[in-house]
């Protein structure tokens, strides 16, 4: 039986961080993040509720989705 190696993901936050900032104006000047978004696929994602960093992150390692405030930001 020929079975596919699972693919690899690599999920990259940059706290607060723009993202027109980061992907757009300053992307020039950030070329490991330009090499990252010519060779790969990207997208915005929706942030939790507040939007701040611990909802964030512990819903995207976590992927509860219990409640609003912790609601994963497009991981399935």
């Amino acid at each position: 039986m020929n079975q596919q190696q699972p693919t690899k993901v690599m999920i990259i936050g940059l706290d607060c961080a723009e993202p027109s900032l980061v992907l757009e104006e300053w992307r020039d000047e950030l070329p490991a993040i330009s090499r990252l978004l010519d060779n790969g696929v990207y997208g915005r994602l929706t942030s939790v509720i507040p939007p701040i960093t611990v909802p964030a992150h512990t819903s995207r390692t976590t992927r509860d989705r219990t409640t609003p405030t912790m609601r994963a930001t497009g991981c399935s």
